[in-house]
């Protein structure tokens, strides 16, 4: 799901910026007041996902980095068993041989 940051930010400005004319009714203040509170409650649920959203993408750099860095260690273990291994067929072929009798 794709959220659209800017849209939803423009709708709580309209919302905010909306003419309250004057209330008659208890009723009628009391819906503006509800109304109120839940834009106030959505304003921080916003703010608490995108703050939640660049925690995620600060830990996903993080990851992609050690990703990284294991790959390359990887490479430098396999480098070194592939010369350790190459170094004890020599040897052993060495071994193998009977001396030359001369």
């Amino acid at each position: 799901m794709t959220i659209h940051w800017s849209i939803l930010e423009d709708c709580i400005c309209l919302i905010k910026k909306a003419e309250i004319k004057p209330m008659e009714t208890r009723e009628m203040t009391r819906k503006t007041s509800r109304s109120r509170d839940m834009l106030l409650a959505l304003e921080e649920r916003v703010v608490n996902l995108k703050d939640s959203l660049g925690d995620v993408k600060e830990t996903l750099k993080e990851v992609k980095r050690r990703i990284v860095e294991l790959d390359l260690k990887e490479e430098q273990l396999k480098e070194v068993v592939l010369e350790s291994l190459s170094s004890n067929m020599k040897e052993m072929y060495r071994m193998s041989i009977p001396p030359s009798k001369s």
